[in-house]
């Protein structure tokens, strides 16, 4: 998959999304470039920098996006858009756990956009460490609006961005309407991100990892994030489709049917309203199984009515047989990728799980030769480590990927 291919499709799986928030939020406000710059960090962690050097660019002010320990009073990470980079990690080492606005981040409801002199007074706040050794240092940088992004028992996530003392009172009220702007956006965006993070501090590796096909479906019934495998399968079926409008189709009416419950289903929060599991035969794929998914806690969740929302609430898995079956192994990619037999068969043991040395030891070879047969693998597959090269494999095992060129 390219990196064109999936901009086009984030983009129209954004485009109702835009269409939609512009009726309901002061979006006049908003670029195009820094929505599309928040919605791409919701699906790909890596992207947050970027989305903060956006919105800095918008405010005129540094930004800074951030997580904070309730409990024990320490920083849990940060990034920044037009900060110096040693200013965020003396932030996260020392001055986080001493900021004089940290008050209102802790009363603040999420998705509110408060102002810091709301928390403390620029007469107290040039009083105080936080300020002398690390504010002023920043372009003087005395006050600006925050918001509260996330929030659990004992941590929470904030954005937050300051003016200098010389344009805040000129420039303050226009971040403020900025931030309130972005706010449904941005409260979105954490949603799709924590639903994509499943928990373990990731966006989108895990899904893109999986075997199987995977649309994450939104509560209005629109496609979002769409995974490799996914991606795979529609570039080759000429069954199920992308439209033009980003919604999931068919050609063979069964099939069509089954995708219209399951969407109605999950736009609906209705468990009982899902189509069980179905068997389908996808012509030159073979059977494949349709698997339709409700996220309990997002699928019957209240939003308020003046504030628009459309969070993740379901998802349409499909799997090439059950996911049980493969049209090729690791030693069959391998050899697609130019590995030699002996190359192949090191690869087939090491996602089978051996490591090298038992390897060698299994097949009475030099650690030295299975070392040297590892680094040939690495470099026919571009892989960085060993790990990237299991992962690749997995994915090349796809039962929607079953030709692997040599180029890949």
């Amino acid at each position: 998959m390219t990196q064109m291919r999936y901009a086009e499709l984030l983009k129209l799986g954004h485009s109702f999304m835009f269409g939609q928030a512009r009726m309901m939020t002061h979006d006049n406000l908003l670029s195009d470039d820094l929505l599309e710059s928040l919605y791409s960090a919701a699906t790909k962690r890596g992207e947050w920098s970027t989305f903060c050097d956006r919105l800095s660019w918008s405010l005129n002010a540094p930004v800074l996006l951030f997580g904070h320990a309730s409990n024990s009073n320490q920083s849990l990470g940060l990034t920044g858009g037009n900060i110096d980079p040693a200013h965020l990690q003396s932030y996260k080492d020392h001055y986080g756990s001493i900021n004089p606005w940290m008050s209102m981040n802790l009363l603040f409801k999420p998705g509110v956009v408060g102002v810091s002199d709301g928390a403390l007074s620029r007469r107290e706040l040039v009083k105080t460490e936080f300020y002398n050794d690390w504010l002023r240092h920043q372009d003087n940088a005395i006050a600006g609006p925050a918001m509260i992004c996330h929030r659990s028992p004992h941590q929470f996530v904030s954005i937050a961005a300051s003016a200098n003392a010389r344009t805040v009172d000129a420039h303050l009220p226009e971040m403020v309407e900025i931030m309130r702007a972005l706010s449904p956006h941005m409260m979105h965006c954490v949603d799709i991100s924590a639903t994509l993070a499943n928990g373990h501090g990731t966006t989108s590796s895990h899904l893109n990892a999986s075997r199987h096909a995977i649309v994450l479906i939104h509560r209005s019934g629109r496609t979002g994030f769409i995974n490799e495998s996914a991606i795979n399968l529609f570039e080759i079926s000429t069954q199920i489709y992308m439209q033009p409008n980003g919604g999931l189709a068919s050609t063979d009416p069964a099939v069509a049917h089954h995708l219209t419950q399951a969407i109605a289903a999950i736009s609906g929060g209705s468990i009982r309203d899902l189509p069980p599991p179905t068997y389908f035969e996808f012509g030159r794929m073979g059977q494949c199984t349709i698997h339709a998914h409700i996220f309990p806690e997002n699928g019957l969740h209240a939003f308020p009515e003046n504030v628009w929302a459309d969070p993740v609430s379901g998802a349409i898995v499909i799997a090439g047989y059950g996911g049980l079956t493969d049209d090729a192994d690791a030693e069959t990619i391998a050899r697609s990728c130019g590995a030699t037999p002996a190359e192949a068969k090191l690869a087939g043991a090491v996602v089978g799980g051996q490591s090298l040395y038992e390897f060698a030891e299994r097949n009475s070879l030099s650690r030295h030769t299975v070392r040297n047969q590892m680094r040939a693998l690495l470099l026919k597959m571009e892989s960085r480590d060993q790990v990237d090269f299991v992962r690749k494999i997995n994915l090349c095992m796809s039962p929607f990927k079953s030709v692997v060129s040599s180029d890949r």
